[in-house]
């Protein structure tokens, strides 16, 4: 079984250029990582709390192969923009029932931007271009409705800052 780790948390930092680095999107949403283990999904966000019961449509991983570990965000998107506000009205819903109501009118989107574990082998030692590889194979055969790869580029830091902003 994959053991809970803690997600690592973005840093603050003023805008930069490096061939060295992959900027991304900073995604307004509920951060979380997903295993794919004794053919279920499980959720979980900082301090560990377990969010399984309150994204019931995030079931869609289990596509996934068995011991995977993931890495992202959980967003709702109004006009293609995460709407902070709307995730944050879900992720107060407790009862599965609940949830999958609210899952209809607000349906939740799972920006993923790493693998942690994959096949049941830990891979964060793995330079991040080779994980990045292997979780766009990952999420290939996935609703991109429902899990997408989170994109972004390599180099232009500072472009894609002001462009963002």
């Amino acid at each position: 079984m994959i053991e809970r780790i803690a997600p690592m948390l973005a840093a603050a930092s003023p805008p930069f250029d490096s061939q060295d680095h992959l900027f991304e999107i900073k995604w307004d949403g509920v951060r979380c990582l997903a295993a794919v283990d004794q053919n279920r999904v499980r959720l979980w966000g900082r301090e560990l709390a377990d969010y399984t019961d309150r994204y019931p449509e995030m079931d869609i991983l289990r596509k996934l192969p068995q011991g995977t570990l993931v890495d992202g965000e959980l967003v709702v998107l109004r006009d293609g923009r995460a709407e902070l506000d709307a995730i944050l009205r879900r992720h107060q819903l407790t009862s599965r029932f609940k949830t999958k109501l609210a899952g209809r009118p607000t349906p939740v989107l799972s920006v993923v931007f790493d693998v942690l574990v994959h096949a049941g082998r830990p891979v964060m030692g793995k330079p991040f271009g080779d994980r990045r590889e292997i979780l766009a194979a990952l999420l290939r055969p996935l609703d991109p409705c429902r899990v997408a790869l989170s994109d972004g580029v390599v180099g232009a830091g500072t472009v894609m800052y002001e462009e963002v902003v």
